[in-house]
Order: C-alpha cells, then sequence, then structure tokens
C-alpha cells in the first residue's frame, strides 16, 4: 500500500489521521487541515482466515506508521452494536446493563459516543482486548462509533431542510443505517442493518416509515451520498412508494480534497473534515 508523494509523514504532527474498522475490512484516511491541504484515503479486506482481532493487529504492524505522533488519531467503529439512549435514562455506572437490555450479544466493554445529539447518548460495545491493543499502539486515539458521527450529521442537514418529517439512509459496505426524525424534526429511531438483501432492508423501512406514521406523499426520505449496489437497488424501491425521495450531496469539503475524497466513506470524511 502506498501513500502519494505528497504526503510526508517524516512531519506526523501536520496530518489527521483516521482509521474505520468495520466486520469486513479496514481503512484510514490523511488529511492536513490547513485550507486546500493535502489528502489519502486507503482501504483493505481483512483476512477470512483470520479474526478481526488478529486483522487489526497485523494491520498496525504492516503499516507501522500508522502509530506516528500525528496532529490527531482517530478511530471509527462501524457496527451494528449500539444503541440511542435517552439522556434522562443513563446511568454511568449501568451502561453496560443498560446496553444489554436490548442486545442479545453481551457486551464485552462499553463505551460512549462524543456527541450529545438531542439529549441522546450512543453507547457502543467493542471486544475489550481490541480496544486495549488500540490504545497501547495508537498515539492517543480518540474514539468514534460510526452511528455517533452519523446522527450528528443527520441533526444539522435536518435543521436546515425542508419542513416535515424526515427519514435518511445511508448506505456503506454492506451497511444501510436509517434515521427518523419528525416534523419538528426531533429523532424518533436509528438503526443499522449488516449484510442484508436489498429486498430484506426494503421491508424493513417501509415497515419503520409506517411505524413512524409517516406520510408517503408530504413526508421525505434522503438517501445520502452513496456508490454501494445496496443503495442503488434500494432508490430503485422506494421511488415506487415514497413520493419525496431525494439524495443529499456529499460535504462541500470534497471539491477541496481531490478524487481520493469521493471513495471515502461518509462517516469517515465526516470526521476526517470537521
Amino acid at each position: 500500500m502506498f501513500l502519494p508523494d505528497n504526503i510526508d509523514l517524516s512531519h506526523p504532527e501536520k496530518y489527521l489521521l483516521s482509521i474505520r474498522i468495520n466486520p469486513e475490512g479496514w481503512s484510514f484516511s490523511i488529511r492536513e487541515p490547513e485550507i486546500g491541504g493535502d489528502y489519502c484515503y486507503r482501504e483493505a479486506s481483512f483476512s477470512k482466515d483470520s479474526d478481526i482481532q488478529s486483522n487489526i493487529e497485523r494491520m498496525i504492524f504492516d503499516f507501522n506508521f500508522l502509530s506516528q505522533t500525528f496532529k490527531q488519531t482517530d478511530v471509527i467503529f462501524v457496527s451494528r452494536e449500539y444503541e440511542v439512549i435517552p439522556q434522562y435514562l443513563f446511568e454511568k455506572k449501568k451502561k453496560k446493563e443498560l446496553y444489554n437490555l436490548s442486545h442479545c450479544k453481551k457486551a464485552d466493554k462499553i463505551l460512549l459516543g462524543k456527541e450529545r445529539i438531542q439529549h441522546n447518548i450512543v453507547l457502543y460495545s467493542v471486544e475489550a482486548s481490541i480496544y486495549q491493543f488500540l490504545m497501547r499502539s495508537l498515539y492517543n486515539p480518540q474514539l468514534w462509533h460510526h452511528a455517533d458521527i452519523l446522527l450528528g450529521y443527520a441533526d444539522k442537514k435536518n435543521w436546515i431542510g425542508d419542513k416535515g418529517a424526515k427519514m435518511y439512509l445511508n448506505c456503506h459496505d454492506r451497511f444501510v443505517d436509517i434515521l427518523c426524525f419528525d416534523q419538528y424534526s426531533n429523532l424518533k429511531h436509528m438503526v443499522s442493518y449488516n449484510g442484508e438483501p436489498a429486498q430484506n432492508v426494503f421491508y424493513y423501512i417501509l415497515n419503520l416509515w409506517d411505524k413512524c406514521e409517516f406520510d408517503q406523499n408530504k413526508d421525505f426520505l434522503y438517501m445520502m451520498e452513496s456508490q454501494s449496489k445496496l443503495g442503488e437497488e434500494l432508490l430503485i424501491l422506494l421511488r415506487d412508494y415514497i413520493r419525496r425521495v431525494e439524495m443529499i450531496g456529499l460535504p462541500s469539503e470534497v471539491e477541496f480534497l481531490g478524487e481520493d475524497a469521493r471513495k471515502t466513506p461518509l462517516d469517515l470524511l465526516i470526521l476526517s473534515t470537521k
């Protein structure tokens, strides 16, 4: 894996490093945060012969420049293992019990999302051994969950968008994230699916649309910019049932970051341009 010549890692303190880990692979971006600064994005799949932790360890050992003293190092976990909790229900000492109430797979280690969106907190589960390895192998890493990043992004879009209830879809890898806001821009629900065929996801979307009591003619469904096959299939299906289906373009910073930015998953791109 080669980095472009304009990324000079003899001075890592100039750059922001963002690493993204999903169940099937990993990717990273390196960006110089100045306006018009250099940017690169690279990705790789995990070996199916090893578990996720072994793949992550190999990633860090093989690409040891990831452990350098960057200006900032962020790590994004992409998974279904999260829950959006109203802040008034949250007790830090009972975060694992609260998470386990709604998940069959019991949590190993629970982390808190960094954002507080509409007085909600994202709780997410990671393997304790993976957490410990990343914390000792990377330089002062800041940990995120992709749901935390997308929720903040959609909430900002929601307040400046059209009046009415809104559903947002974000398709990436084999994932789809669904976020629902009522006509007053209050968050109603957020859920993610992974590895489901388009017809199944289509059913889940319409079922959630119905449960939220959205109107097929008046309310909005926004598809966040997506190049995934799943997103393309869903777009065709949904336009037959929901009148106001629209696309949301990528963040405006993409225009200054070059072609690599257009290949970057939305959550990683949002974090890279914060």
